[in-house]
């Protein structure tokens, strides 16, 4: 089967190259559609001339040809999607008008949702994406903060310390803006400080990638845990589970490290 061959060469060749195997078709969450789409002629032609292209570096021929196979074959290769995010930012680099570089930016946001529609992968993938979008547009708070934030409930301990990092810092600057809870900034900074203290202890070869995003978060942090906004948050909380010895501990680890252990809650608890 000479379409059979091809195949194979083209998955090989982009494993060899790349690092990047495909996806077997039993591991995609979308698996009714045909794998390249109604024309398996039109699409491995696709793939063979736009591989070749982005091999050499070609990325202005590479396009057409991919966005052919994004459109068409969207399930051919997860490569589709691991090239095309190097292929669009090619694209938006070097367009000057601002709208059209705007059109480019969602399309780069849309292929990091193709992705996931059908390869999966979901928290790791709007990790990334919350990243993207940090660097493409780096007003949008709101977006980075749900992006990461969806990300970190998915990957918990697996999450990729940058992505902690912006979602602390787009959590920080909403509180700032009034549009966030205070409260919730303490629940991001527990929640990351437990997943650094996972990773630190667990994760010796991300160890300073993590080591320095502790460091960034705790340098966000500080100003905002002050003893009176400590206090404010975590006595109803503590009043409302006194049973809870993590709580309590983290507790009185914050109250410690802010220097309010002169507080009343401090003392009724250490």
């Amino acid at each position: 089967n000479t379409h059979a061959l091809n195949i194979e060469a083209l998955e090989q060749s982009d494993a060899d190259a790349f690092g990047q195997a495909t996806t077997p078709a039993a591991n995609r969450p979308i698996t009714n559609q045909p794998r390249f789409g109604t024309d398996s002629l039109r699409c491995i032609q696709n793939w063979n001339i736009y591989r070749d292209h982005f091999t050499h570096r070609n990325f202005e021929l590479a396009i057409e040809p991919w966005r052919w196979m994004f459109l068409n074959c969207p399930l051919a290769t997860e490569n589709i999607y691991i090239h095309g995010v190097r292929i669009v930012r090619f694209m938006i680099e070097r367009e000057t008008d601002p709208t059209k570089r705007e059109a480019l930016i969602d399309t780069l946001m849309m292929v990091y949702q193709q992705r996931i529609r059908y390869f999966g992968h979901e928290g790791v993938n709007l990790g990334r994406q919350a990243l993207e979008k940090k660097v493409m547009r780096p007003n949008a708070t709101r977006d980075h903060f749900e992006l990461s934030e969806r990300s970190i409930e998915l990957q918990g301990v697996e999450t990729d310390p940058e992505v902690l990092r912006v979602n602390f810092f787009a959590a920080k600057t909403l509180v700032e803006s009034g549009l966030l809870e205070p409260g919730k900034l303490v629940d991001k900074y527990d929640r990351a400080s437990s997943i650094i203290a996972h990773n630190l202890q667990k994760n010796q070869g991300d160890s300073a990638a993590f080591a320095m995003t502790k460091e960034q978060i705790q340098s966000m942090f500080d100003p905002f845990a002050s003893c009176e906004n400590l206090i404010r948050i975590y006595t109803p909380r503590v009043e409302a589970n006194p049973q809870d010895s993590e709580l309590l501990r983290r507790v009185t680890t914050m109250l410690d490290r802010a220097g309010c252990t002169d507080s009343q809650l401090y003392r009724d608890w250490e």
